[in-house]
């Protein structure tokens, strides 16, 4: 028995969060849930919220005055258009936070917000699940997962729309390009391997399940387990039918990317994930990432004492044929790979425009590898002493990271973007 199952997916919550995991919160209803602009915390110093966004029927939500922003989750389009998603509460008052969005369009120069979320919506001092994902598009759009619950606005806008799913189904994750956004569902909320695949093509008007999806898709959000390359292509990582997903302090293997362009067939691929294991591959979760025909991979766990079991594997054709980059096992010998990182919790990867691969990790920060992933090298050391989070956003060719601290009150968080993967350069971040 391990961690390695559970741990992605409650890296964000403190042991009373931790327990209450399994309680589920109430299905999604369609809705218009409108945002309020908080005076004293989105009036920052060339960043508030400009008084045209301002719609009908919003109100002033001056229980929070003087607050505190507890950093949740980032995702940048490119280079200009971004979010991010916090938890607003009072800074002497425990308790009675709200759940908020700051938005950017020109790089993090500027933040307008945060917006903060009425009718309840779940934030960081009363999580029962602890699931939070966040995408942002290149026309402007943002979508967001919380709770289960999922929510979409415009960078630009003061509302948030509250999104009924067919069926009353759980959301888990959510990705997005363009007018194309899958959620990972799960009937119970729980998200410990999501039960399958929605997506729509019109901005959330209308939505239908993925069909033939031949994976069972990964523990999410924390590792996430669909990514969109294009508005067009789709890519997922999860365990296939000859394999089984874990039970919540279990793992199986193997491991195994599926892809789809258009209304084309899927195509899946087990991934060689063999280093420290033999025959017995046994992997908790999984990370996977493409840029044209270019992929990589990481299969992960089990993990323990704040460290994971590691393989790195890669592929120039699309997603064909894979190759063993570096291997790292707890409980196993016999890796004949290149050695990968031994310590810390990976949560996610990308490949940078230069064809740098990036991951980020949790206690280490963000590491880089220029020979396809058979070495790695820190590149941004975490700022943080204890056990941090690291973000990581790579849509529209340009890397950005955000790191916070585990404790309730964030302090010393830092955003960073980069084109290459090895220099970062430091952004603003939205503060009260």
């Amino acid at each position: 028995t391990t961690l390695g199952g559970i741990m992605p997916v409650v890296r964000r919550l403190g042991a009373i969060a931790a327990v209450a995991m399994t309680l589920m919160l109430a299905a999604c209803t369609s809705s218009t849930t409108p945002m309020a602009t908080t005076t004293a915390v989105a009036k920052r110093a060339s960043s508030a919220a400009p008084e045209s966004e301002t719609a009908a029927g919003i109100v002033e939500a001056s229980s929070i005055s003087n607050s505190r922003l507890t950093y949740l989750a980032m995702a940048f389009a490119g280079r200009r258009d971004g979010a991010i998603l916090d938890s607003v509460a009072p800074v002497k008052v425990p308790g009675n936070c709200a759940l908020g969005i700051s938005t950017t369009r020109d790089g993090a120069t500027r933040w307008s917000g945060p917006l903060v979320f009425g009718n309840g919506a779940p934030c960081a001092d009363n999580l029962a699940s602890g699931q939070e994902s966040l995408s942002v598009t290149s026309d402007g759009a943002w979508w967001v997962t919380i709770g289960n619950k999922l929510y979409t606005g415009t960078l630009a806008g003061p509302a948030a729309k509250d999104v009924s799913l067919p069926g009353g189904a759980q959301a888990c994750s959510v990705t997005a390009s363009g007018a194309t956004v899958y959620v990972a569902i799960d009937p119970s909320g729980s998200c410990w391997t999501p039960a399958g695949l929605l997506r729509s093509t019109d901005s959330g008007t209308s939505w239908s399940k993925v069909p033939s999806l031949p994976v069972a898709l990964v523990g999410s959000p924390s590792v996430g387990a669909v990514v969109l390359p294009t508005a067009d292509s789709v890519v997922a990582i999860g365990w296939p039918p000859v394999g089984s997903p874990p039970k919540m302090l279990g793992s199986r293997g193997p491991l195994a990317v599926a892809q789809k362009t258009g209304d084309g067939a899927w195509y899946s691929s087990i991934l060689p994930c063999n280093a420290g294991h033999g025959k017995t591959t046994a992997w908790a979760t999984g990370l996977v990432t493409s840029s044209g025909k270019r992929f990589a991979a990481a299969c992960l766990g089990p993990a323990s004492g704040g460290t994971t079991g590691i393989e790195i594997v890669t592929s120039s054709d699309g997603g064909h044929k894979w190759s063993e980059r570096c291997g790292f096992s707890l409980f196993s010998s016999g890796n004949t790979l290149n050695k990968c990182p031994d310590y810390g919790s990976p949560t996610g990867i990308a490949i940078a425009p230069n064809d740098e691969l990036v991951m980020s990790d949790d206690n280490v920060g963000l590491m880089a590898s220029s020979d396809d992933g058979a070495t790695w090298r820190t590149v941004v050391a975490s700022p943080f002493g204890g056990a941090p989070f690291i973000d990581l956003s790579s849509t529209g060719g340009v890397l950005w990271s955000l790191a916070f601290g585990p404790g309730p009150v964030t302090a010393g968080a830092w955003l960073a973007y980069s084109t290459n993967g090895e220099s970062w350069h430091r952004a603003k971040l939205p503060t009260t």
